[in-house]
């Protein structure tokens, strides 16, 4: 990923918010973060395209021979409007 890590040091993640699994479940890769590393059930992300980045938090972490699929929950932003 190429953009600017943000400055609360929130993992920012790209997906496409209407791609989405059965279960309704906003899925991406984790090779589209700037820290897949930070991925894991539970962790708070930055998530969607340049436009339109919405906070989630990481619902399980999908490891397949050749890719590692992340599976997403968006919530609701702070009171503030940040994250």
């Amino acid at each position: 990923m190429t953009q600017d890590r943000p400055a609360d040091g929130v993992p920012r993640i790209w997906a496409d918010w209407d791609q989405r699994d059965a279960d309704g479940r906003v899925w991406t890769f984790a090779a589209d973060s700037d820290e897949p590393h930070r991925l894991r059930p539970g962790v708070l992300v930055d998530a969607g395209p340049a436009g339109d980045v919405r906070p989630a938090v990481v619902v399980d972490v999908l490891s397949e021979r050749w890719r590692t699929v992340v599976l997403l929950r968006e919530v609701a932003p702070h009171a503030d409007g940040t994250g």
